[in-house]
């Protein structure tokens, strides 16, 4: 489903390439925002990250992360930055695959770690 382009940047094909028409965002950190809280607060939100497919992990509640395809615990993406592969570190000459793959086995490891997590909206318990 991937490929190198000449200049060795990710593309995806169509079923996961960047849409935010189709809500479809891989390798973004998305923004949306809370209700009631963002209306009195604009710069206050919740965030998200999504893998090279394009699935968002997000912080949904104590002991879980939401991993799902449009959507983010709050909903909908309204905002979003998209990752430019270069910027991940990986040795020098690994390709554009190698660089997705790595990043998402790092949205996942994060995402099964704070699976175990307490934490909410104002509180992160580490213990």
């Amino acid at each position: 489903r991937m490929s190198i382009s000449q200049d060795d940047e990710l593309t995806i094909d169509h079923r996961v390439a960047l849409n935010p028409q189709a809500d479809t965002f891989p390798m973004c950190i998305v923004w949306c925002p809370i209700p009631l809280l963002t209306w009195f607060i604009p710069f206050v939100g919740h965030l998200g990250i999504s893998t090279s497919e394009g699935i968002i992990h997000d912080f949904a509640g104590p002991y879980h992360v939401n991993r799902d395809e449009k959507l983010t615990g709050f909903g909908a993406v309204t905002k979003y930055v998209a990752v430019n592969s270069s910027s991940i570190l990986a040795k020098q000459h690994q390709s554009a695959i190698v660089k997705a793959e790595k990043w998402d086995e790092a949205v996942e490891l994060a995402s099964s770690h704070y699976d175990r997590q307490m934490h909410n909206l104002i509180l992160y318990d580490q213990t």
